[in-house]
């Protein structure tokens, strides 16, 4: 599709359903060839899993190692949905090699997130999302009359849409101040969100020169990365923390930086070729 996609929203996504989303009885009886049918909240027929369907499902499970997916994505998940746990769009973060990535957490929203409420963030998040990649002004515009009027929950996804259409306007200052900002709004539960926000301004302050202020921005972001149990993310965010130190004439410390991230992530290629060079 290319250049016509500008992202991807994901609405209580589920991925490897297959792992999490039924019982060990359940799925004999699915190898078995048998129907499983469940109780059906929102209507008054049993909901069925067909064994077809079960298997299509095995086959195309993504959370077993990196997506290979960089295109900005937004996953918003209720924390009271009982069909699917919030800890699964989180799990999704991790493994999407994507860094511009957003995991909005709705505390009193269910699977559906069907409420206005619940829809109104869902269109901003959509349109957010589409103004910042086309057009950097209409996208700002759009970010500060959103914050204008947004609730707690929402201020760290208006902050980070705003940071990212100041980047593209090449207005770094800004962008950092946004980004931070949007990392002080995102909850503590959600500390994989705050590193990527803190890491996001780390590069924002490496592109104005200034490795000073890059510095202290991922050491924010890699605690965060280190809360969130995400080897992954620790140690790409060791890699950028190793580039900013080295922009500061900070070559040993630089050095700790890559054997940390080796530690974390022994898979990490960046890792290995900054070692070497």
């Amino acid at each position: 599709l290319g250049g016509r996609v500008a992202g991807l929203v994901g609405i209580a996504a589920a991925p490897d359903f297959t792992d999490w989303g039924f019982d060990a009885d359940q799925k004999a009886q699915l190898s078995r060839g048998e129907t499983v049918f469940e109780g059906n909240p929102y209507g008054p027929d049993p909901t069925p899993t067909y064994p077809q369907f079960f298997a299509d499902g095995e086959r195309s499970k993504k959370l077993d190692g990196p997506i290979a997916l960089s295109m900005p994505v937004r996953l918003i998940h209720g924390q009271r949905d009982s069909d699917v746990p919030y800890a699964i769009s989180l799990r999704l973060a991790e493994k999407l090699r994507s860094d511009d990535i957003q995991v909005v957490l709705v505390k009193d929203g269910d699977h559906r997130l069907s409420r206005p409420q619940d829809i109104a963030l869902l269109l901003r998040l959509s349109e957010c999302l589409a103004s910042a990649g086309q057009d950097s002004e209409a996208g700002e515009a759009f970010a500060r009359a959103w914050l204008e009027t947004a609730a707690a929950d929402e201020r760290a996804p208006a902050l980070h849409c705003l940071g990212l259409s100041l980047v593209r306007q090449e207005r770094f200052d800004d962008a950092r101040i946004a980004f931070d900002d949007a990392r002080e709004a995102a909850p503590i539960t959600n500390p994989a969100y705050r590193a990527r926000l803190s890491g996001m301004s780390g590069h924002a302050a490496l592109a104005q020169g200034e490795a000073e202020a890059a510095i202290p921005a991922f050491e924010r972001a890699i605690a965060d990365a280190d809360s969130a149990a995400d080897p992954s993310l620790t140690a790409g965010l060791n890699t950028d923390l190793a580039r900013a130190l080295v922009a500061g004439d900070r070559a040993p410390d630089a050095v700790a930086a890559l054997a940390a991230a080796r530690e974390a992530d022994p898979a990490n290629p960046q890792a290995w070729l900054l070692s070497a060079t």
